[in-house]
């Protein structure tokens, strides 16, 4: 009669165990880095969002004294782009010029991920990317608030 060998039959169910511990590892992973994901994206759509209303404000105070000049440090979101749009591009834009820190220095990236503001008096500005504390300049030349990195 044959004898079966046990030692091979626990070899066996070991490895199931180690593969079950791995699959179920990664799939933790897969998890915790989603979550992370989801929060981190709130957490800049947060910042952009307070950041373009200090800098409306800071827009509003320049064109209403055409002496004045003002400093603002963009601390974030790190990669992403402030940006001008004169004709209303962005669909949370409907149709006016509007101030925008999005994921992307186009159109289609402040859609998809990005806040806009409505604002008046400014001058069409390259996009500035906030790479680090980024440093823009307000100054009122002719009635039109124009911004400088």
């Amino acid at each position: 009669m044959l004898e079966m060998n046990k030692s091979g039959f626990m070899l066996g169910g070991f490895t199931l165990k180690i593969i079950v511990a791995i699959i179920s590892l990664l799939l933790l992973v897969f998890l915790l880095f989603g979550l992370y994901s989801t929060f981190s994206k709130e957490s800049n759509l947060a910042k952009a969002e307070s950041t373009v209303d200090e800098l409306i404000e800071r827009v509003n105070v320049v064109a209403g004294d055409p002496s004045l000049e003002m400093n603002y440090i963009i601390t974030g979101p790190i990669d992403w782009y402030l940006v001008y749009f004169l004709n209303g591009n962005p669909d949370q834009c409907f149709g006016k010029s509007c101030l925008c820190i999005c994921d992307g220095d186009e159109v289609g990236n402040c859609n998809k991920l990005g806040v806009c503001k409505s604002v008046v008096n400014m001058r069409d500005f390259e996009a500035i990317q906030i790479d680090g504390p980024t440093e823009v300049l307000f100054n009122n030349v002719g009635g039109e608030v124009i911004v400088n990195e």
